[in-house]
Order: C-alpha cells, then structure tokens, then sequence
C-alpha cells in the first residue's frame, strides 16, 4: 500500500496504523509527482491519497496513475472536501473516499470490501477463461463429428465422392462475397460437409 499525504504526522499515522493491525507492506510520500515515481518502482496493490496536495491535486494524481496502472486501486481521503464532489472522485478513478479523520474501523471496511471485490473479479476472470476453454474443446469435438460423418457419407456412395467438400467449399465463396462473418462462414462449412446426411440411411442397394 502506498500513502500519499502531504501532513508528515498524518501519512505516518496512517502507515503505523496499516503496519501494526494487517500483515501490508506500507510506503509513504508526500506528494503527487514522488509518488508516481515510486508506482514506477514498486508494485502496489492499493494507493490511499490525500485529495489536497501541493502540485498535483488527488484527482489529477488518481488520472495520471489510472493512464498506467488502469487496475490500481485507489481511496481518496481529506478533511477538505470542498469544491469536490463524490462523483468527481469516482469520475477520475478512485475506488473509494474516506473522510478525515477517520477510525481504524471505517478504513479497514474499505479495504477490505476493495480486496472482496478484487477477488470476485479473479474469480470471474478464471470462470470465463475455462468457459472459454470448454467451449473451443467442446467446438473441436463437433467439427471431428462432422467430419467424420462426411467420410462416412463418401465411403457410402463412392460414386459422390468430394461432393460435399465442393458444396460446402462453393457455399463459404458465396458466404464470403456477402461479407457474411468468420462465424457464420464456418458454420456454412460445416453444414455443406453434411447437407447429404440423409443419404446414410438410404439402403445401398
């Protein structure tokens, strides 16, 4: 966790009081321009930022930060909040905002409903990697399917043979000039290799 405030008592209540009661590693700055530098440094996983700085306000700070570490998160605290809005805050992409002075309470609730929602979006992240590792898996199976019900097909009527690949080979032309997309091309593919698929249970006598 980085601490930015520009009060030195305040930034190093602020550190004591995440070092003594969570397992964080903790730094602290004085202002905007520093604490960049050190983003550049040191990966941190939360920022916690006075809104009123010399130099560069929060808001700018929480901007410039969010151009190159669009997933940082960041808690916006002041005791001045006039001339912001909460919407401001948020609008400029900060996760949060605490008022000063605030309780171990109030910040600990913050950060760890930040960190809830870090895991939720993992956990989302790794559901949708393995649907979509399923479905190309489950994709795969079809197309073997149907390509071997096609060589079925041919290995019936040998008098036919290729039919279906050139159906199927002119149908993706004539898909591809109507600009049709690469989904529904392979689909049309897929469907020509198999357009005969009745004939298998014709006798072959």
């Amino acid at each position: 966790i980085l601490i930015v405030d520009d009060e030195e008592c305040f930034r190093k209540l602020v550190q004591e009081m995440l070092l003594t009661r969570t397992s964080f590693q903790c730094d602290i700055s004085p202002d905007a321009s520093e604490a960049l530098d050190m983003l550049h440094q040191t990966e941190y996983g939360l920022v916690i930022s006075d809104i009123r700085m010399p130099g560069r306000d929060g808001l700018e700070f929480v901007r410039a930060a969010k151009e190159e570490y669009p997933e940082l998160d960041f808690i916006i605290m002041t005791a001045h909040a006039s001339g912001y809005e909460f919407s401001d805050i948020i609008d400029a992409g900060a996760t949060d905002f605490i008022a000063k002075p605030f309780g171990w309470g109030e910040l600990k609730a913050k950060i760890e409903r930040i960190e809830r929602e870090k895991r939720v979006l993992r956990d989302l992240r790794f559901a949708n990697l393995e649907l979509s590792e399923s479905f190309y898996r489950i994709k795969g199976v079809l197309e073997d399917s149907i390509n071997a019900l096609a060589s079925a097909l041919e290995m019936k009527d040998p008098y036919t043979a290729g039919h279906q690949q050139r159906v199927s080979d002119r149908a993706c032309r004539i898909a591809e000039g109507m600009g049709l997309s690469h989904e529904q091309i392979n689909g049309i593919r897929l469907a020509g290799l198999v357009h005969d698929i009745g004939k298998i249970s014709v006798p072959s006598e």
